[in-house]
């Protein structure tokens, strides 16, 4: 129990700045987001709320893994976004 708790005080999500409304099956147009929290179709510049979905399934990776989905290693934005493209995870 002490150890959920730690894990519950230490958990922030912060990166409302981003975040854009979006009508009922419409579109978000534009590359927006956390590099490493991006979903592929963000990167084809048109997305709906299934960008929001990859990005909860990112955060439920690190959770189980203690490790991000893409890797650290991919310091820069557009490295990140190679990653993605390349499908190999």
């Amino acid at each position: 129990m002490q150890l959920a708790v730690a894990l519950l005080q230490s958990l922030g999500v912060t990166r409302f700045g981003l975040a854009h409304q979006c009508a009922p099956g419409g579109l978000v147009e534009g590359i927006i987001g956390t590099a490493g929290y991006m979903s592929p179709e963000v990167l084809t510049g048109k997305f709906d709320e299934s960008g929001d979905v990859w990005a909860s399934g990112c955060v439920l990776y690190e959770c189980l893994r203690g490790e991000a989905l893409v890797p650290d290693t991919a310091v820069s934005e557009e490295e990140q976004q190679t990653f993605l493209r390349s499908a190999s995870f």
